[in-house]
């Protein structure tokens, strides 16, 4: 077995079963690699829920991934080429853990509005955090596609979803000790904010609509088949990525020059640019 694992879990549709135009993640051109998918519905309509997960899967190492393949007839982690971890609203309770039991295995993860925390800040998540970290660094893919309408309900009072993925989004960044540079984002529906910090993108549509329903609900259903063809079908398939090169899973942004004598000047000044863009237009 070869090609790549995506894992896709949390109050989701099965890939290739969404009735929505632009939120099927199954229907993605993976740009010619083998994409294997592992479906994990949880919440509604799943009597599973997704915070039980990563405890249902654990092995005694408490690694989720062997058994979470044998359980899924789909062979061992060592099988594939690249493994990816995304998830949507309330799978930030199964991925947060698995980043932290088995980062070291996952080349990928993608949030597609699931990033939530406590009421207050720093609203940061260990795993997210963590694993963003290497992917600012040029180690792995991280996207936090995030959307402020949801905090949660009286019944689970929360940050937004934009609170968490930007309060993690610029740990990790802070952690590798990387600028974040504004970029255009390639996607149909343009965040309000688009970020990119080596391997590590922000996607934050904070209270954006764009139909009858919460954005929330849009962020799955309008919006996670781009974000998945833009950001992680490119990843997979080792070809450029928004706002500039291609990452290489465990090394390093692609296409980077190190002898150069003229690059480190070459470097600050596009630095510098890149700041006063930044400070210029984010808020």
């Amino acid at each position: 077995m070869s090609g790549s694992l995506v894992i896709w879990c949390g109050p989701i549709f099965v890939a290739g079963k969404s009735p929505y135009a632009g939120g099927d993640v199954g229907k993605v051109d993976w740009l010619g690699t083998s994409v294997t998918f592992i479906s994990l519905p949880c919440n509604n309509p799943s009597p599973t829920l997704c915070a039980s997960l990563h405890g249902m899967y654990a092995d005694a190492q408490g690694r989720v991934l062997p058994n979470l393949l044998a359980k899924n007839n789909a062979g061992s982690p060592s099988d594939y080429d690249h493994i990816a971890l995304c998830g949507y609203s309330a799978g930030h309770n199964f991925m947060n853990p698995t980043l932290l039991s088995d980062g070291d295995q996952i080349d990928a993860m993608v949030s597609i509005d699931a990033c939530y925390s406590t009421t207050n800040p720093p609203w940061t998540k260990a795993g997210y955090v963590d694993f963003g970290t290497k992917a600012a660094r040029g180690e792995k893919l991280m996207v936090l596609m995030a959307t402020g309408s949801s905090h949660g309900g009286t019944g689970y009072p929360s940050s937004s979803g934009s609170e968490c993925a930007l309060a993690n989004f610029d740990a990790a960044a802070a952690a590798a000790g990387v600028s974040p540079a504004v970029i255009d984002s390639g996607l149909q529906y343009p965040p309000t904010n688009s970020e990119r910090a080596g391997g590590l993108f922000l996607l934050d549509y904070e209270l954006q609509k764009f139909s009858g329903q919460l954005p929330h609900f849009d962020a799955v259903n309008k919006i996670s088949q781009d974000v998945f063809q833009t950001y992680l079908a490119p990843f997979l398939a080792g070809q450029p990525l928004p706002g500039g090169p291609a990452v290489a899973p465990g090394g390093s942004i692609e296409g980077e020059a190190a002898s150069d004598s003229t690059v480190p000047l070459l470097l600050g000044v596009v630095a510098l640019g890149t700041l006063l863009l930044y400070l210029k237009t984010r808020k």
